[in-house]
């Protein structure tokens, strides 16, 4: 967002990490979060285009049956596997920070 430090979001960010990573989450996180992606699975096939991106991006970086179970898979995630990923992963020594910040006046 315009005026904010780029270091006060990475230490925002960061921070939200640690917490997860430390404490687990909500059973109330958890379900926003499987909604959110139950419902991103049904917005991204709302076209032949659409679905045809999703089959052939899945088929490049895993493969198409992952795709075809997805909702299924989303469905049987656990609270206690989300800690459990989420204290192996979210760790500092696992990090890599970027920062983007445009250059202004620059013109395309």
């Amino acid at each position: 967002m315009e005026g904010v430090a780029l270091a006060d979001v990475e230490a925002a960010a960061t921070d939200a990490l640690g917490r997860v990573a430390k404490d687990g989450i909500t059973d109330r996180e958890l379900t926003t979060a499987l909604n959110q992606l139950r419902a991103r699975l049904v917005f991204e096939n709302d076209s032949v285009t659409n679905l045809g991106h999703q089959l052939g991006y899945f088929e490049t970086v895993a493969t198409a049956e992952l795709y075809r179970n997805a909702a299924r898979r989303i469905a049987a995630v656990t609270q206690d596997e989300v800690d459990r990923v989420a204290k192996k992963y979210l760790r500092s020594d696992r990090r890599t920070v970027g920062w983007f910040k445009p250059e202004s006046g620059v013109s395309k």
